[in-house]
């Protein structure tokens, strides 16, 4: 098989161990509702981050801050 699809025989090894690891976990159910509870707390994380630049972006734009100021800032905060 490997020879047939030119990729190495611990490929097709590993491939075939790891169906047969996660397959039951197919019919299971839990996988997917576990799945989607981790989706929705990373959107909640991002749309929180979202509507702090939101607020960021309204505040530097009421204050007459330049872009590249905010850029300067943004980077060296990210440096840290």
């Amino acid at each position: 098989m490997a020879s047939a699809y030119g990729v190495h025989p611990n490929q097709i090894y590993a491939g075939k161990k790891q169906l047969l690891d996660g397959a039951t976990s197919v019919f299971e159910g839990g996988g997917a509702a576990a799945e989607d509870r981790a989706s929705a707390a990373q959107v909640d994380v991002l749309s929180r981050q979202i509507g702090q630049l939101k607020v960021e972006n309204d505040l530097y734009e009421g204050l007459g801050v330049k872009q590249d100021a905010v850029l300067l800032c943004a980077a060296m905060t990210a440096a840290l």
